[in-house]
């Protein structure tokens, strides 16, 4: 891969054939009879080529394009630059590939930019539709905050089962004498065999609720209002560090669309009939569990009604 300036800009070329193409290039100079100029370019060679200078020659597959004051072009082993042209050499070539990584950074966001608004459609679509983020980023808040109907009791052991990152439901009864024994011979201690947990079903994409999958933070926060306000930034004015910085949220972008595309399929899951259905599993109060069903069978209703249209 080379980079080399041409015009105004850098540009990209495959070969290094295409290098020697150029017309104010020579392949071997005497260091004592030019002075440096500029440094342009550079190159990560998958073959060795032979250093410009007649005073070293060495093969390398790493160096730099270098410009005399009298317009010539060569090529310079990332070592030899330096020994030969003192700091100023060192100077324009960390100048040199600043520059390079500022127009790269520019094409990467306005490259972006130009194309942001199928994300932006895209966005707007997972929010929006009848089953979709806003809906499902409401249905997380109400189960977690106990509100809109769902019995506390529900709430606190949905959390737990959160904090621990674990969707199963279980419950703790008397160790018959016979399980206590078992227990001890597989190596538990006689203090913790006096209860057995069983296993009654085990909820569905729990991981919907975990923070890092916020709906609204990954495609709200993270993403709508990013893409609103790249549409009305100049990507030509911006300084080093707020072009950075949009440079690394374009190339994260992709990434965090795909995690809330995941996120929001898992609270679909979560959020159907039937995977709800197993909450009737955990233990509670006869007035809790009838609050629960109440609650069970008017989400089923919404839920059916939002998935026709």
């Amino acid at each position: 891969m080379i980079r080399v300036k041409s015009g105004g800009s850098y540009v990209t070329i495959e070969d290094f054939s295409d290098l020697e193409a150029r017309p104010r290039f020579i392949g071997k100079i005497d260091p004592k009879d030019k002075d440096l100029e500029d440094v342009i370019g550079y190159y990560i060679l998958p073959n060795d080529i032979q250093c410009g200078l007649t005073s070293c020659r060495t093969k390398h597959k790493k160096g730099y394009v270098a410009v005399t004051k009298d317009g010539i072009e060569t090529n310079i082993g990332h070592k030899c630059g330096k020994k030969h042209f003192g700091l100023d050499f060192d100077t324009k070539q960390r100048a040199m590939r600043a520059a390079v990584t500022k127009q790269i950074r520019q094409e990467t966001v306005l490259e972006f930019q130009f194309s942001s608004h199928d994300m932006q459609e895209e966005v707007y679509t997972l929010l929006n539709r009848p089953l979709g983020a806003k809906l499902i980023h409401k249905l997380n808040s109400e189960i977690i905050m106990r509100s809109r109907g769902w019995p506390e009791y529900l709430s606190s052991e949905v959390s737990k089962m959160v904090r621990n990152r674990d969707g199963r439901i279980t419950e703790y009864k008397l160790a018959t004498e016979r399980d206590q024994d078992l227990l001890i011979a597989s190596g538990v201690k006689e203090e913790n065999a006096k209860l057995v947990r069983n296993e009654l079903g085990e909820l569905a994409s729990i991981e919907a609720l975990f923070p890092e999958n916020n709906l609204k933070e990954l495609l709200i926060s993270g993403l709508a209002v990013r893409l609103a306000e790249l549409d009305n930034i100049e990507v030509l004015a911006l300084d080093g560090i707020e072009l950075k910085k949009w440079y690394d949220w374009c190339n994260d972008a992709p990434r965090l669309l795909e995690r809330a595309i995941t996120a929001l399929n898992l609270g679909l899951i979560f959020h159907s009939p039937e995977n709800l259905a197993l909450l009737k599993l955990l233990p509670a109060k006869s007035i809790d569990k009838k609050q629960l069903s109440t609650k069970l069978a008017a989400h089923e209703k919404y839920w059916n009604k939002l998935a026709t249209k």
